[in-house]
């Protein structure tokens, strides 16, 4: 069974940004809840969504609610 939850318009670009890992332009990571994140297992890290053509989750979530 799938895991459903409810969440606001701008929670669900927050949501994205905290799971893509976004990146300031100065290379360094947004720091979310977890300040314990350690860098150097980062590249560890991978998506089990399967490869999309389009730039992000955001991009992919506004496709699929376009009517």
């Amino acid at each position: 069974m799938a895991h459903m939850e409810k969440y606001t318009r701008s929670a669900v670009g927050q949501l994205c940004q905290h799971y893509e890992r976004k990146k300031l332009p100065d290379g360094t990571y947004v720091k979310f809840g977890n300040e314990d994140i350690d860098n150097s297992k980062t590249h560890l890290n991978y998506n089990l969504a399967p490869e999309r053509t389009l730039k992000g989750q955001i991009d992919f979530i506004n496709q699929r609610f376009k009517c």
